[in-house]
């Protein structure tokens, strides 16, 4: 080795170091990331079941750790405003259906215009793509009309 190769030994080293701190700490980031994320994440009890009042008084006592005795009252109120909620929806104004329409249109202008680009191959998997999401969007709208169902019903 050269007197000059000998100078630029440490700077070379001080560099692998940083380098290697920065490789690992950025992996202890991202490893702290998703394991923080996944743990964010609660499961209950509750998470997979159809959503009915029921369900939804016995999330908030249980999340909140309500007595007996605010449960009863905090049943009484998600009750009565989702009532509230509803007839307001029920009588929402004409340009709120309007507009709904209108995304309902684009919707199926994007769908059309994608369509319009895709190989016959490709036509096929969007349209598979499509009908799942439009089951999904029915499960949800049927779900949703059941929940309505039951929060009309009953006493308030």
């Amino acid at each position: 080795m050269t007197a000059n190769s000998l100078r630029w030994k440490p700077y070379l080293i001080a560099l692998a170091f940083v380098c290697f701190g920065m490789a690992l700490g950025v992996f202890l980031d991202r490893l702290y990331l998703h394991y923080s994320t996944q743990n964010s994440i609660e499961k209950t009890r509750y998470q997979d079941k159809p959503i009915t009042l029921d369900m939804l008084v016995g999330f908030f006592g249980e999340q909140l750790q309500l007595s007996p005795k605010q449960t009863k009252k905090v049943n009484h109120l998600i009750r009565s405003f989702l009532r509230k909620g509803l007839l307001l929806f029920k009588n929402r104004p004409p340009e709120v259906t309007n507009f709904l329409r209108k995304g309902n249109r684009l919707r199926d202008g994007f769908r059309a215009s994608v369509r319009s680009v895709l190989t016959p191959k490709q036509k096929i998997l969007f349209n598979r793509m499509i009908d799942k999401l439009d089951k999904q969007r029915f499960d949800l709208q049927f779900m949703r009309l059941r929940f309505q169902q039951e929060i009309l019903k009953g006493s308030p």
